[in-house]
């Protein structure tokens, strides 16, 4: 019912958008309602942008500080309402493990944007997801939160995590010790092929 996919979204933490431009400069762009600085540079390490003839991942998923962050990155594709920008990636910031999840939400998010050109309609849409549990979509019919359980996230493993593999997040030494010991702190980083809509890049293995 309502109350339980309102329920669900309340994991969601913010959405973010970072730019890569003509220029081949990567910037934090904007976000809602917020990202703590340390979190930005490591999203703006991970979101791919940043690494200058690395592999590009469509989605990167992962843990810092017992905040989980789905980044999906598009080629933008002439033309659209975007002017300058050659790449984006969405950012969601979640307390939940569900890749499938945030993958399609963000995807959607991602169509939004290439279509009016504004963070305004993405967030129209992330606010729509938290008071609602449901985003429309143009092209699809809509993304419903209760269609994803978080059971069968863990279930469809698309998450490996080897025992005792200490997998920091890179940031620097800095901001890994502003978290603690925890040892939900150490990274897990993950990539997943999704967003067959857009005109993407074939995924690799993700090189760390």
């Amino acid at each position: 019912g309502w109350n339980m996919a309102a329920a669900d979204t309340q994991f969601m933490l913010s959405v973010g958008l970072i730019e890569k431009d003509v220029n081949g400069d990567t910037l934090w762009v904007w976000c809602y309602p917020s990202v703590d600085s340390n979190l930005r540079k490591v999203l703006l390490s991970k979101c791919c942008l940043t690494k200058e003839g690395r592999d590009f991942h469509t989605f990167v998923f992962g843990q810092f500080c017992r905040t989980w962050y789905y980044i999906t990155t598009v080629e933008v594709q002439e033309p659209t309402a975007l002017i300058k920008v050659t790449h984006f990636s969405v950012v969601i910031t979640a307390k939940d493990f569900n890749p499938e999840k945030y993958a399609a939400l963000s995807r959607i998010l991602c169509r939004t944007y290439v279509k009016h050109g504004s963070p305004v309609k993405m967030m129209e849409g992330y606010i729509t997801v938290l008071t609602k549990g449901v985003c429309q979509s143009d092209e699809n019919g809509s993304f419903l939160i209760k269609d994803y359980d978080v059971r069968k996230a863990y279930l469809a493993g698309s998450i490996k995590v080897r025992d005792g593999d200490h997998h920091p997040v890179h940031g620097s030494d800095a901001e890994e010790e502003d978290c603690g010991p925890s040892p939900s702190c150490r990274g897990v980083v993950g990539v997943h092929q999704v967003c067959s809509g857009l005109k993407l890049h074939r995924l690799s293995a993700m090189n760390e």
